[in-house]
């Protein structure tokens, strides 16, 4: 299968309308451009990646944003976060994954455990919220690192319970939680994502609530961590189900800003003086600004004005993928296909192309260019 996967720098794409003056468009299109090629090792080689180092040299965070269930994306995350540890000695990964999953698989045998991220992948289904074999290698692999802290840092809310049942059923001896671990397994036995996985389909808030009196009977952290995501989650869902969604999105992308600090501290804690993060997310969550369903600044823009804050820059990638042999452009709400004909145009076959679009917004704020620009592009670069 043909493939191409631009990976646009700073998180800038437009459209470029056909016309007989876009050769200066085109030229610097050209000259922003580098190839990156995947070994079977999972190392990258090519232009790009002197390209990338240069450009995150003195970067704390690097961001790429992602069309969700893209294959490819988990192997050139893997392959970029190595790049940049062995370099940098970045050494966290953010994702939007089941945060209490997220630490688990980040400690104990589970990590840089393959076979045990896929045993827990398989016995509890709801557990991760992206859950094919390239994410689970992706988070084995990057787990196994030694760090400060967590090497995973799960920043959504959960889509399943049944992982956190577990685990105070482990902790607590009760009839009443071997009922609810029973159900929660039992409505989680099949993935189903269209017609199932809202925490408040599965159980109450105030059964939720009530895990909290095993929680009082024999603290323990890990449960009480463990309690409280699922009470945020439902919270978002509620939302969501009740068409408040505006409430709930802004809700999920003020958590994801939390999780992201609660880990960012934990590694402080531990002496980390500057914690270094690759973050893989959706693009609404990294694109320059705003989460586009309710205004609310971003997950991308929050880490970016804190590595200022701690004297460091930040660098973005946004990630798209064009199959010659598909009718499905994968497109999303940000670029469409006239994005994707531009690019293609100076792609080659079987090869990943990274283009800094930097230059092209310079010019386009300095004196414009000489091109059609559609609504949604222009809104994008702006």
């Amino acid at each position: 299968m043909n493939k191409f996967l631009f990976f646009v720098c700073s998180m800038m794409a437009f459209g470029i309308g056909v016309s007989a003056q876009t050769q200066s468009t085109d030229s610097l299109l050209l000259a922003n451009s580098y190839t990156l090629m995947l070994d079977t090792s999972g190392n990258l080689s090519g232009s790009g990646v002197e390209f990338l180092l240069r450009q995150t040299a003195e970067s704390q965070f690097v961001l790429v944003g992602e069309n969700h269930n893209t294959r490819e994306i988990p192997a050139f995350t893997t392959a970029l976060f190595n790049l940049l540890h062995d370099h940098y000695q970045f050494s966290h990964l953010a994702l939007e994954q089941d945060p209490v999953m997220m630490k688990t698989v980040s400690s104990g045998p589970w990590k840089g455990n393959f076979d045990s991220v896929f045993s827990l992948a398989r016995k509890y289904k709801y557990g991760f919220t992206f859950i094919d074999d390239e994410e689970l290698n992706m988070l084995a692999h990057i787990s196994k690192y030694p760090v400060k802290g967590n090497a995973i840092w799960g920043c959504d809310q959960s889509f399943g319970v049944s992982h956190v049942v577990a685990k105070i059923k482990a902790r607590s001896v009760s009839k009443d939680l071997d009922s609810l671990k029973a159900r929660a397994l039992q409505a989680e036995s099949n993935r189903d994502l269209d017609k199932q996985h809202f925490l408040s389909q599965m159980l109450t808030k105030a059964e939720l609530k009530m895990l909290r009196k095993y929680q009082a009977s024999d603290p323990n952290e890990e449960i009480d961590f463990g309690i409280r995501a699922l009470i945020m989650s439902d919270s978002i869902y509620t939302l969501m189900s009740t068409k408040r969604s505006y409430e709930g999105c802004a809700l999920r992308e003020q958590y994801m800003k939390t999780r992201f600090m609660e880990e960012y501290n934990i590694s402080k804690t531990a002496g980390e003086k500057i914690p270094k993060v690759v973050l893989k997310f959706g693009t609404s969550h990294t694109m320059d600004g705003f989460e586009p369903n309710t205004g609310v600044v971003n997950v991308g823009t929050f880490v970016r004005q804190l590595a200022i804050a701690s004297g460091m820059t930040s660098f973005s990638l946004y990630t798209k993928i064009y199959r010659t042999d598909s009718s499905d452009w994968n497109d999303n709400n940000y670029v469409g296909k006239e994005v994707m004909q531009i690019f293609a145009r100076y792609a080659p076959v079987n090869e990943w192309t990274l283009f800094d679009l930097r230059p092209l917004k310079a010019q386009y704020f300095n004196s414009g260019l000489s091109v059609k620009l559609s609504r949604e592009s222009r809104e994008f670069l702006e």
